[in-house]
Formats: structure tokens, sequence, C-alpha cells
């Protein structure tokens, strides 16, 4: 039978501490406790807080960038349906034919908050700017107008691509962090478990600086059962 991923005990800033106040106990002991160690224990620990400082510096990068990217993403949606809007409240007002108001999308309605829903708004203007030119250079539409809509629509998908290309790597980065921090918090209790063995009864005050390296967690307050009616 497979085991359970084991919940972390520490946010990943509290296991990096953790680790550098073992170091220091570990100049002390480590000859003592390594009898009681895997040879890999304390190396593969100190390998890890290496690994999981590099990832927590990696996921805040992606992260800023990700934000940087959904802002721009924003502000292009918005633009592309401000132009739409615009254009088709040209032909409403021109009073174009049912046939290209229906290609155009006129009268659907533009989900704000949906990258597609902006896409699928200005790509039937442009396939039906192809199929009703003369209709549309009439009420005042411009070559220009479409081919300034046709750039953001580019310019909307490559920053979409670019930001699910970013929540993927966030995903990799932030699974790759966890897998280190667990080894490291394993590492840890062994040698906290070695540590209380082998100081129990010759260093106990010693004892409890290994087992204070976990920090301690608030206990949940039960919730109060409701007083009975008199």
């Amino acid at each position: 039978m497979a085991k359970s991923t084991p919940a972390m005990i520490m946010k990943p800033a509290e296991a990096l501490r953790a680790v550098e106040r073992v170091k220091e106990l570990l100049k002390k002991d480590r000859a003592k406790l390594e009898g009681r160690l895997d040879a890999a224990v304390i190396a593969g620990m100190e390998e890890d807080a290496g690994l999981l400082a590099t990832k927590i510096a990696g996921a805040k990068t992606v992260r800023a960038q990700k934000m940087a990217l959904t802002l721009r993403q924003n502000l292009t949606a918005e633009q592309i349906i401000a132009l739409v809007m615009a254009l088709r409240s040209a032909m409403k007002k021109g009073r174009v034919s049912d046939e290209l108001r229906k290609a155009a999308g006129v009268g659907t309605s533009i989900s704000p908050n949906s990258v597609g829903s902006a896409l699928n708004a200005a790509d039937k203007i442009i396939k039906a700017y192809g199929d009703y030119t003369d209709e549309l250079r009439v009420v005042g539409v411009l070559p220009k107008d479409v081919e300034t809509l046709g750039e953001m629509v580019s310019a909307l998908r490559v920053t979409d691509g670019s930001q699910e290309g970013k929540k993927t790597e966030s995903k990799l980065t932030t699974a790759e962090r966890d897998a280190a921090q667990r080894r490291l918090e394993a590492a840890l209790l062994k040698i906290i478990g070695a540590a209380e063995l082998e100081l129990v009864f010759t260093d106990p005050e010693r004892m409890k600086q290994y087992q204070e390296l976990i920090p301690a967690r608030p206990k949940k307050k039960k919730p109060k059962k409701p007083a009975t009616p008199a």
C-alpha cells in the first residue's frame, strides 16, 4: 500500500530557519548523532535547504511574472472590448443589414472577465469586415480600425499563451519546492529524534533546544456548545 504524502509542518521560511539553527547545534553534536542516523540524513538536509531556498526565490519570480502578464492581459482585453463596442455602435447607428449585424455579433454579450469572450467578439468583426467591407466603409469603419483590432487580438493571444506557460511553470516550481521541504522536514525530525535519544539523560536542556526547532502551532479552539435553554 502506497504511503500518503505527509503534510508539511512548517512554512518554507520557518524550515530554512530551523536548518540554520540545527546546523549550529550540530557543530557540537554531529559526531554523536551521526552514529544514530543514516549517513545521508544530515548532508541531504543541507542540500535540500539550498534547493528549497532556490525554489522559494523562483516561485516569487514566477508569481511576479504571472501578475505582470495578467495586468497586460486585462488591459489588452479591455481595449479590445472598447473597440469592438465602438465598431458595433457604428453599425447600429448606420443601420447596417441584419446579415452584417449577425455576422459581426452585434447584440451578443461580451464577458468583461473572459479573454475568450473578448477574442471571440473581435474575431467576428474581423471576419465580417472581410465579408462586408463596402457596407462597413459606408458607416465609417476604416481598414486601420480593423488592423488595430487585429494587432490587439494577436497581442492578447501571445500574452494569454505566456500566461498559461507561467501557470504551468508555477505549478512545477511549487511542486519541486514542496518536495524539497518535505524531505528537509523528514531529515530534521530524524535528527531531533536522534538528539532526544542521545541527550535525554546527559543534557536534557540541550535536547529541548532540538525539540524547539519545530515551531509550536496554536491549538484550534473548540466551538463552544450552545447554552441549554432554561
